[in-house]
């Protein structure tokens, strides 16, 4: 909570619509987001992006690809040896 990261993508194996709600809501690539909070068991995290505060479920935030410093991502989702509900349901 409270780092920073810039948004190099959303992961592949996101439906088209999942995929095009992130970026309306802000998270295209270069964004810079941090996170601000996180519900406890298992609930949604509040996260800071454009100068604003949104909330996500854990599965969704997930599939938000973070660039990390010198990284080149892929597009591998985080969530994805996890079932990756949010990018796929």
């Amino acid at each position: 909570l409270g780092t920073l990261g810039v948004v190099a993508g959303v992961c592949d194996a996101a439906r088209p619509d999942v995929a095009r709600r992130l970026f309306d809501l802000g998270f295209m690539p270069g964004a810079v987001v941090s996170g601000v909070r996180r519900a406890p068991l298992g609930g949604p995290v509040v996260v800071r992006v454009a100068d604003y505060e949104l909330t996500l479920r854990r599965d969704q935030a997930r599939c938000v690809v973070l660039a990390g410093p010198g990284d080149v991502t892929s597009g591998a989702c985080a969530a994805e040896d996890r079932g990756c509900r949010g990018c796929a349901a």
